[in-house]
């Protein structure tokens, strides 16, 4: 039997859920493995013994250093699984003001290199893991079961999710946007004042306490539309695919820039420039799109059911498992 360890945490969200909590449950729930979370003074004090892999996201910190030592000390093997493009951060992002990004730099590039197999989200993410450590992995988000097509009645209804890593990103692609009275606009994550002042009214939802509270809110708010804006450079083309699954499994279609690798799988509807989400825009309002949303939303749910569900993205965590310890496998 594997045992996977990896750090305790307290609430967790989006990226949490689809990197940590969903995959590794589910894998070692289907083979019989052992997952278990560990406190920062568990690990110090040498309670992972016994483990044969120690699980690491997105290390960050001055003390990932101690965790990586305290896994080898032990016995582990060291799993690096990372989805954010922390060898480009833009200065406008909090991680640049918040960190030193160079510091942040040679510490992931230190910590991939002694870890014995990385995962990735994106192509992107892979050529930089694999500049550093040849056995790197792609493995995309996923969502735990197929999903049927949403037939709830929809509202001209715009929505966004994400953080406030993403203010930037939204105030660039805010000036896009237009004001009509037959469209809504729903912000879940953060509030974007500064619509305010474009004479945009919005809705919007705080950040949630729990992932359940957090999808329920998805489905809730009942987005037809999910915006997802972002400023043309090397982090955010490195971006994941969550935004897209999240918003199909509401019944919702993606409003992306035509740049952006990841919405490339699937259609949704993609622009190129501020003049471009305009015609959109007012397209959607006039209700010309409408047709296009149930087909886009279609097409987008056969290929989530396709190749985006945790049971098919886990066959590459197996490989990866197998290829630094001889692993067991269980039974379906």
């Amino acid at each position: 039997m594997v045992s996977i360890a990896t750090i305790s945490m307290g609430a967790y969200h989006a990226s949490e859920h689809y990197r940590i909590q969903l995959p590794l449950e589910e894998l070692c729930k289907k083979n019989h493995w052992k997952f278990t979370r560990y406190t920062d003074q568990e690990i110090a004090d040498g309670k992972l013994k016994g483990n044969d892999i120690f699980f690491f996201w997105n290390p960050s910190h001055p003390k990932s250093l101690a965790y990586v030592k305290a896994a080898k000390q032990a016995g582990c093997k060291v799993w690096i699984d990372f989805d954010d493009n922390w060898d480009a951060v833009p200065l406008y992002h909090p991680h640049s003001w918040r960190t030193n990004p160079e510091f942040q730099r040679e510490l992931n590039i230190k910590l991939i290199k002694e870890a014995d197999a990385v995962s990735v989200t994106t192509n992107c993410l892979w050529m930089l893991a694999n500049r550093y450590n040849d056995n790197s992995y792609l493995i995309p988000n996923a969502l735990q079961h197929k999903i049927t097509t949403d037939h709830r009645k929809k509202r001209n209804l715009i929505g966004w999710r994400g953080s406030d890593r993403h203010i930037e990103d939204v105030r660039e692609g805010s000036k896009g946007l237009i004001y009509d009275e037959r469209l809504q606009y729903h912000f879940v994550g953060f509030s974007p004042w500064f619509l305010i002042d474009k004479k945009i009214p919005y809705t919007y939802t705080t950040w949630s306490n729990t992932i359940r509270e957090y999808l329920n809110n998805l489905y809730t708010i009942n987005m037809k539309w999910c915006w997802i804006p972002m400023i043309n450079n090397l982090f955010n083309a490195s971006v994941s695919n969550i935004a897209w699954l999240e918003a199909t499994s509401v019944g919702a279609v993606a409003i992306a820039p035509s740049w952006l690798p990841e919405f490339d799988y699937a259609p949704s509807l993609r622009y190129k420039n501020h003049k471009e989400l305009k015609r959109i825009l007012n397209e959607i309002a006039e209700g010309k799109l409408d047709e296009v949303w149930n087909r886009y939303l279609k097409e987008s749910v056969n290929v989530i059911n396709e190749h985006y569900i945790i049971n098919k993205t886990n066959l590459i965590r197996e490989n990866l498992v197998s290829s630094i310890v001889d692993a067991q496998w269980g039974q379906d």
